[in-house]
């Protein structure tokens, strides 16, 4: 009977020591610690400067969360959303259009969005050459047309719902169309007479705009009807397979950035000066040109 006591005895100690170890009070929020991930981040971006970016972010998180952070640069939104699919990576930096599809099928959750002066959502743009007479979409009928991926809201969503809208059929409606891949990339081959005419987020035309004064010079922007935004911009999400505690540690832990100089340096080479809130109500737009 003592041996019996004993052994209770003992397996009791090691619960209670394993129990205190694995519930310990976090450093952080002073509730139960949470278990560490290892997160997987994808981007689809292509250039070194915006990888950069991304992973300056990266290794935020991996300085003040508790949690392992590594970026995973993909080839296109496909590869995101298979990715995903497959648990190969947890979250991301998606746009309007491939967040709001993986929100809808319960793939991930929004945890914040960046702002920068103010403006954290866009809009699509439709533009044509000044001098080619193409002044409205009607005039687009049987012309190249460049578009920017099939998973984006402004450059290739919009577009089609306008010319739907117009009673046309985005398939056979123009002669040519191609994917450039980033926003820029329409705005220049429309500029360069590569395109008759292409589409993109107002953001990527803005800077372009600031950086080549032909922009604004030589191209035109073509009335539109219906919802062209706002689209929420800078996504950042993660699997709905987290907690969510797990998701508002994270969350919290971004939105309080700005509040530190370290932290608004990290913000300013990411590109924004702040994170903010969003959730699904901020994917209206998107909605209606999505379904």
């Amino acid at each position: 009977m003592k041996k019996i006591i004993y052994i209770i005895g003992v397996l009791i100690i090691t619960l209670l020591i394993g129990g205190f170890w694995y519930f310990k009070d976090s450093p952080i929020t002073g509730e139960i610690a949470l278990q560490k991930e290892k997160i997987g981040i994808g981007t689809t971006a292509t250039k070194q400067e915006t990888i950069n970016q991304y992973q300056t972010l990266v290794d935020y998180l991996n300085k003040h969360t508790d949690d392992e952070w590594y970026l995973v640069p993909l080839k296109d939104y496909g590869s995101f959303v298979s990715q995903m699919q497959l648990g190969q990576i947890k979250g991301g930096f998606m746009g309007s259009l491939a967040s709001y599809r993986m929100i809808s099928e319960g793939l991930t959750v929004p945890v914040v969005r960046g702002e920068k002066n103010g403006v954290s959502v866009y809009y699509s743009y439709i533009f044509t050459r000044k001098d080619s007479g193409l002044n409205k979409i009607e005039d687009l009928k049987g012309k190249k047309f460049a578009y920017v991926d099939a998973y984006t809201s402004a450059g290739y969503y919009f577009p089609r719902y306008f010319l739907k809208s117009k009673g046309y059929d985005p398939e056979t409606f123009f002669s040519v169309t191609s994917f450039l891949g980033t926003h820029e990339k329409p705005i220049l081959a429309v500029l360069n007479g590569e395109y008759d005419g292409g589409a993109a987020k107002d953001l990527a035309w803005k800077k372009l705009a600031q950086e080549n004064p032909r922009i604004e010079k030589e191209l035109q922007l073509l009335p539109v009807d219906g919802p062209s935004g706002p689209y929420p911009d800078q996504i950042f999400m993660v699997s709905s397979n987290f907690s969510a505690e797990k998701i508002e540690y994270w969350r919290q832990t971004l939105l309080k950035m700005n509040e530190s100089e370290e932290g608004r340096s990290y913000l300013a080479t990411f590109g924004a000066d702040r994170f903010i809130l969003t959730d699904t109500k901020d994917f209206e737009a998107v909605r209606k040109i999505a379904e």
